[in-house]
């Protein structure tokens, strides 16, 4: 939550009409955490930096096609 708040309340982020992808919702928090849910326990289990690793992944992978624009 204080990653989504950081990003959608920063003025740095705010949406205009050239930069109208930088509009982030809860939706995007949801599909971060469901793959993280959806993943085997054994990929991360006594790994903390594994667990670290798939959510700087799955980050990378939703909200980074937002941000190429």
């Amino acid at each position: 939550m204080n990653v989504f708040s950081g990003i959608a309340l920063s003025p740095a982020f705010a949406p205009t009409a050239i930069k109208f992808h930088y509009q982030f919702n809860m939706r995007d928090v949801a599909k971060i955490v469901q793959n993280l849910m959806l993943a085997q326990p054994s990929s991360y289990k006594g790994n903390a930096m594994g667990l670290v690793r798939m959510w700087a992944h799955e980050c990378h992978r939703v909200w980074l096609d937002r941000l190429l624009f």
